[in-house]
């Protein structure tokens, strides 16, 4: 009877052992902001191979929103954009849309990547934020 009841333990923790390794956590969906900053060295000599123990991420700019005071303009406008460590910068071409009344008092204007011109793509190395 030992010899049987053994066998049936043995059965028992293999049944379990494999219903344990099935099941798997379903995987985390990404958040408004994609799946995470994926962080590299930066600083130091070479681009941070050397001596470089801060950590940095990249960037690409898909929006810009800004929101205009009481006075507004007619004026022209376009945006520079540069990393913190001011190594990278763009500016964009005039941002302006051809059938609205950009930059008047008081609004909230939002641009898309459409508008940036050479910034579209532009990737920007970040350590603690835009300027």
């Amino acid at each position: 009877e030992t010899p049987n009841m053994i066998k049936l333990l043995w059965i028992s923790c293999l049944v379990v052992v494999g219903v344990t390794a099935q099941k798997r956590k379903p995987a985390v969906p990404d958040g408004p902001r994609g799946g995470g900053a994926v962080f590299k060295k930066c600083g130091g000599l070479f681009g941070g191979s050397i001596g470089g123990s801060d950590r940095c991420y990249d960037v690409k700019i898909n929006k810009l929103q800004v929101q205009i005071g009481p006075d507004g303009t007619n004026d022209d406008v376009t945006a520079k954009i540069c990393s913190d460590d001011k190594k990278t910068c763009c500016e964009t071409p005039a941002l302006k849309a051809t059938f609205s009344d950009d930059w008047s008092k008081n609004d909230l204007e939002t641009w898309g990547k459409k508008y940036f011109g050479p910034c579209k793509d532009k990737k920007f190395t970040i350590k603690k934020g835009l300027e």
